[in-house]
């Protein structure tokens, strides 16, 4: 499956992984990714983010990996 590939919503499988809260899947997709600063960083249709939805959700622990380990753009 291509990471990077967004639903009807442009949701990839990493912003779907931040809203459900399962940071052990958010780790592996985002070590698994070849590109990982246009991965982590991809707008839905509405422009929201990751990073966006795991502050939305107060997730420190998924904002801590976007942010700190994957260089998550904190600007969009």
């Amino acid at each position: 499956a291509n990471l990077n590939d967004q639903d009807n919503e442009g949701n990839t499988a990493l912003i779907h992984a931040v809203c459900r809260g399962c940071s052990k899947n958010v780790s592996i997709l985002l070590q698994s990714a070849k590109n990982k600063n246009d991965f982590v960083n991809v707008q839905n249709r509405v422009g929201v983010t990751a990073l966006m939805y795991a502050v939305m959700k107060r997730d420190l622990e998924i904002i801590k990996e976007l942010i700190i380990n994957h260089g998550a753009d904190v600007n969009i």
